[in-house]
């Protein structure tokens, strides 16, 4: 089971509580308000990178001795994704309008490029291949594209910039659905673009009922699953109708890929609802 974000933050959080061992009593880190938003196991689940938000920092866990180290980066980091093929992370440094390439080594970490995207970077999304890069950019409404065409494995070489897209809401979830398309979510409303990375453009376009999207991952029964929020219109905000769920709802949808690309308008794509949650635990 891949692990998920929570998981690997609560392992991070566990075994930063845990007693350590002597060899690692001399270890001082820096006393700090970290906040991690992005966690990536490496060396095979032998180490943690942990992003931290706040601090601008990369915290390097050893899971099996329980050491950790840090390197500072960036300003702000946002999102952190490994480059397939690759010893290669890429972080999003949010106030730092970039995207850093860090090399990890048996020894620490090592920044060997930074690219430089729209403004305010959010998240990273990498095709399966590597082959693209898509950086969502939250109050600049855009989504930059990289190529690692020019990227050599012996060399540390960057990343080249392809396109700037210019989106009608601000994005933030990303999920790739082929090898050079990406679907893009709104951040704060029920917007949905399917961008072709070749291309640079987008080639289609729907907008749902719902709204904090969050995540999306594409399953294996080829349909793009998304959680997210819908607000009913007809609902109060009292207690009764947030109690029973009618003003919100948690929920999960399920969407058939084909239909997200050819389709258009939210008709067409007649998702699947799932619901989270139940009276009193949304």
């Amino acid at each position: 089971m891949k692990p998920t974000i929570a998981m690997l933050l609560t392992m991070l959080l566990t075994m930063l509580l845990l007693p350590l061992p002597a060899a690692s009593a001399e270890l001082s880190l820096r006393v700090q308000h970290r906040r991690p938003s992005a966690a990536v196991l490496i060396d095979g689940g032998n180490r943690l990178c942990v992003a931290n938000r706040r601090s601008g920092t990369l915290s390097l866990v050893d899971v099996a001795a329980r050491r950790v180290s840090e390197k500072q980066i960036g300003q702000q980091l946002s999102d952190m994704v490994a480059l397939p093929g690759s010893d290669r992370l890429l972080v999003s440094d949010f106030a730092g309008g970039a995207v850093i390439v860090v090399k990890h080594l048996v020894d620490g970490l090592r920044i060997v490029d930074r690219v430089d995207v729209a403004a305010w970077p959010e998240s990273i999304a990498v095709s399966e291949n590597g082959d693209f890069v898509c950086v969502a950019s939250l109050w600049s409404h855009r989504l930059t594209i990289l190529s690692r065409d020019s990227f050599v494995a012996a060399k540390d070489a960057g990343l080249q910039k392809l396109h700037q897209i210019d989106l009608p809401f601000a994005p933030r979830a990303m999920a790739f659905v082929d090898s050079t398309r990406v679907v893009v979510a709104d951040s704060f409303g029920g917007r949905l673009a399917i961008v072709d990375c070749v291309a640079g453009t987008k080639t289609a376009e729907h907008e749902l009922p719902i709204h904090n999207v969050r995540d999306l991952a594409v399953g294996d029964d080829g349909r793009l699953y998304l959680t997210c929020q819908r607000l009913n219109p007809k609902g109060y905000a009292d207690r009764e109708d947030i109690h029973w769920g009618i003003l919100i709802e948690n929920e999960i949808l399920a969407i058939d890929i084909a239909a997200l690309i050819g389709g258009d308008g939210q008709r067409s794509l007649n998702p699947e609802r799932i619901a989270l949650g139940g009276p009193g635990e949304g």
